[in-house]
């Protein structure tokens, strides 16, 4: 349960706990990374002394242990290395807490914990509960079920129940128990592993209104971090990483309102051929350069056949009104191109793409050297974006994954048609009579050859 800071998870879970101590034999572990976490002024072992207080528990601070009148414990320990992990092993308890699991090692250490439930108490079914803030590791792709694509928690989702099953270090997921019960019958009928329920409970600090009353300056607080600490800690954004090797979202300027007079106005797009979950997406973006500045004004973002394609594009065309429109020529795009001139005369250019180039790292490296091209451009601030657009949170996400091997990136479809923009509007300056415009220092912070000299087939400077 989690997914955001402030939701009064860590409270929850030393709750739960009280609801087991009427048991004689009770034993209940809550684990955190520090020891330090547990033990110092303000930390969990703190706040639990004055939860439990009214119930009559006696606290080791010594053990960091609490013993019940009715002889119920709940230990409290640090699991910082694997060495604390194999002694933890030599255990049993009957319920288990890890406040902030995300910060466990990787999946096993979550396996080997769970593999010390075990309970004396009759009809006693003992569980594990975990309490997490969002993180992109291993918990992340554990809970991808419940997570959305942008990478906040699902709503439709969210306290919907599943059931998997381990079975070789994979995991495999069912909706229902009997569903898993006759998938292990049928594939792996010698092996004795039961199904195991898997729920995820969003919670944010807006669920915690003791808290947003009592300190209103909280949110605040959480809202004035970077752009990677708000998403994560305030809007429970799962997928957003660390800045990345090439692009520092910081450099982006910001505007709400943009220009009415742009002296230049164009439509960069990136095409995908493919429309399933996992496929890449069709990106198209509006740009316009006023005062040397340029501004992304709208995107459409889509996995679409080739039929939508053309007919948004005819449509952003028409309400846009830009004097070109690029098509990178790789995918659905020749098509694309050949349907928007037939249907409307659309100003259509087509860009060659890297994509005609075989072997991936050909292609990544073209990418690297389109997107070191225009990096000058962003970091002296020529380039804007609106923050309360829609397209503004994925944008930034991709901004900040992409990386140059591009292994950490799961789409690079908006830096594409960004950084596509970027260079007709910057570098080659397309659509300007004459030439007033100097680069700014260390433009390109590469000697190589632009990559896209020549790669534009036509113009319209």
């Amino acid at each position: 349960m989690g997914g955001a800071a402030g939701g009064g998870k860590s409270y929850a879970l030393l709750i739960i706990m009280l609801r087991h101590i009427v048991h004689p034999s009770f034993r209940g572990c809550i684990i955190r990374k520090k020891r330090t976490d547990i033990s110092k002024s303000g930390g969990l072992f703190d706040h639990a002394c004055k939860l439990y207080k009214p119930f009559g528990v006696k606290p080791n601070w010594h053990d960091l242990k609490m013993k019940f009148p009715s002889g119920a414990e709940i230990q409290f320990i640090s699991l910082m290395v694997k060495k604390d992990v194999d002694e933890f092993l030599s255990f049993n308890y009957d319920c288990i807490g890890y406040d902030e699991i995300q910060l466990a090692k990787d999946e096993s250490w979550l396996w080997n914990i769970q593999s010390r439930l075990r309970s004396t108490i009759p009809g006693f079914k003992p569980y594990l509960l975990g309490t997490c803030n969002p993180y992109p590791n291993w918990l992340a792709k554990l809970l991808g079920w419940w997570i959305n694509e942008q990478g906040y928690a699902d709503d439709e989702k969210c306290n919907v129940k599943r059931w998997m099953l381990r079975i070789d270090e994979a995991n495999h997921w069912f909706s229902t128990r009997e569903a898993a019960v006759k998938f292990k019958m049928e594939n792996h009928p010698e092996l004795k592993v039961l199904p195991t329920s898997v729920n995820f409970i969003p919670a944010k600090v807006t669920d915690n209104q003791i808290l947003v009353k009592n300190d209103p300056h909280y949110i605040s607080r959480l809202d004035s971090q970077n752009l990677i600490q708000r998403e994560r800690l305030l809007h429970g954004n799962w997928h957003i990483v660390e800045q990345g090797e090439l692009f520092d979202v910081e450099h982006f300027q910001k505007f709400i309102t943009p220009p009415h007079d742009f002296d230049y106005k164009i439509i960069t797009v990136d095409t995908a051929i493919e429309t399933g979950e996992a496929n890449d997406y069709t990106v198209m973006q509006c740009w316009g350069r006023w005062q040397n500045k340029i501004y992304l004004i709208d995107q459409f973002r889509g996995r679409v056949n080739l039929d939508i394609q053309t007919a948004t594009l005819i449509a952003l065309f028409n309400s846009f009104k830009p004097q070109s429109v690029y098509v990178e020529k790789a995918m659905t795009g020749s098509a694309l191109i050949t349907n928007c001139r037939r249907s409307c005369g659309m100003p259509v250019l087509p860009i060659m793409s890297t994509r005609a180039s075989p072997g991936a790292a050909k292609q990544n490296r073209g990418k690297y050297l389109r997107v070191n091209n225009t990096m000058g451009y962003i970091e002296s601030g020529y380039v804007y974006l609106c923050e309360t657009a829609d397209y503004y949170k994925p944008l930034i996400q991709e901004l900040t994954m992409f990386s140059y091997d591009m292994s950490a990136s799961v789409h690079d479809d908006q830096v594409d048609a960004l950084t596509y923009a970027i260079q007709i509007l910057l570098v080659e300056r397309h659509g300007e009579v004459k030439a007033s415009f100097s680069a700014p220092k260390e433009a390109f912070v590469t000697s190589s050859p632009s990559p896209f000299r020549g790669a534009f087939s036509g113009s319209s400077r």
